[in-house]
């Protein structure tokens, strides 16, 4: 077989040419479709990154938002609207499923090339070297979002800010970059093998140093009940939600008690494989 034809260039600028390959057509016509769609909740929280954005200062935001809240919706206008302007704008998640729902989604490990062994080592840092592609996407990009960062290990966030710090040769927060974190805390926390209740606390973003710096947006509204008008898919919505905050009432076996007394059995069929697809 014949060598590729690719310069020296190319394989450097790898990273930065899957960037910009975003038709800024495309993208604003996404913008200007769907941004008179969005309800109040969520056009609050998309202009106040998008200020963020504008002023180029850095930040820390989490998007607390259960599931149907339209939590993907925002977060990919927020991408297409920096794209439709030709900046970068990176976005990850902590599993390749969730890296599927955006557009030009990859795991927070692919891209950050966080260490496999990052619950044990609490001084880690990304394996990305200052002179690389990488590197240079890091420095121009406008903001990173993390999708699905409650699964994460608070050593990968610490690991980020020093990585980026170092990159950008700043003290800032992250090195001055834009992070907006996403996510539900009722859900899936870090898996630690062989682990107590207590060592799955400590390796929460919440017990992170870093969190204490963190702007909280938040989304309640719940827009997949909204649109299916259906009073049991509110009630399981509810009771969901009631369960990931501990106020469901527990039997002696330790077991939820009538947790879905009053619904009937085909809508609770029904309502349970429409979340288990969306989830």
């Amino acid at each position: 077989m014949n060598s590729p034809n690719r310069t020296a260039s190319d394989l450097m600028n790898t990273e930065m040419n899957r960037e910009l390959q975003y038709s800024t057509v495309e993208m604003a016509a996404i913008v200007a479709r769907n941004v008179p769609l969005m309800n109040e909740e969520q056009r609050t929280i998309y202009d106040r990154i998008m200020l963020a954005v504008s002023a180029g200062q850095g930040g820390f935001f989490f998007l607390n938002a259960p599931g149907g809240t339209g939590k993907t919706f925002v977060i990919s206008l927020i991408l297409a609207e920096i794209r439709s302007n030709n900046g970068i704008a990176l976005a990850v998640a902590s599993s390749g499923i969730a890296a599927t729902l955006l557009d030009g989604g990859k795991t927070a490990h692919s891209v950050f090339k966080l260490p496999l062994n990052i619950q044990n080592n609490p001084d880690a840092v990304c394996n990305i070297k200052k002179q690389s592609s990488m590197a240079t996407v890091l420095k121009r990009c406008k903001i990173i979002i993390w999708d699905e960062c409650t699964m994460a290990h608070k050593h990968s966030l610490e690991a980020l800010n020093r990585t980026l710090k170092d990159i950008k040769n700043s003290d800032k927060l992250f090195g001055g970059t834009l992070l907006v974190l996403s996510g539900d805390f009722r859900q899936t926390l870090p898996v630690i093998p062989r682990s107590t209740y207590a060592d799955e606390i400590n390796a929460c973003l919440k017990s992170s140093p870093l969190w204490r710096n963190v702007e909280k947006l938040q989304l309640k509204i719940n827009m997949r009940v909204q649109m299916l008008q259906d009073p049991s898919a509110e009630t399981f919505s509810k009771q969901l939600l009631d369960i990931g905050d501990g106020k469901v009432a527990i039997d002696e076996t330790g077991k939820v008690k009538l947790l879905f007394a009053g619904i009937k059995r085909r809508q609770l069929e029904l309502t349970y494989l429409m979340w288990k697809f969306y989830y």
